[in-house]
């Protein structure tokens, strides 16, 4: 038998916080940010209540705080990789045409970038 749609509108509101809550998981945050706007312009309609709006608030600023925790972790490794990259290409002498790396620097310009 079908579902009424005041019903089926609270399904889909958790639908969306429970994807939201997965993709945040494995660290896919533009689907996450997605599902939680989807979920959040439910709310705005009347589904859902205030407990949901503020879990919604909440996996919105986890998912705020995973983000740019990746982006400082990401920069890490950049400057590491880059590092690793001007050892072993020095290794190689000023005379071959790969020797000579400024990829550390170019590492530090990226980390010293603005955080969105």
């Amino acid at each position: 038998h079908p579902v009424p749609p005041a019903a089926c509108s609270g399904s889909l509101l958790k639908a969306h916080y429970l994807r939201a809550r997965a993709r945040l998981a494995r660290h896919r945050f533009a689907g996450a940010h997605a599902d939680i706007a989807s979920a959040r312009s439910l709310v705005a309609r009347g589904v859902g209540d205030a407990s949901m709006a503020r879990q919604l608030d909440q996996i919105a600023r986890e998912t705020d705080a995973a983000q740019r925790e990746a982006r400082r972790s990401n920069r890490r490794l950049a400057k590491e990789v880059a590092r690793f990259a001007d050892k072993a290409l020095g290794s190689l002498g000023d005379d071959h045409p790969l020797g000579k790396s400024d990829a550390v620097e170019e590492a530090e310009e990226f980390a010293d970038a603005p955080l969105h």
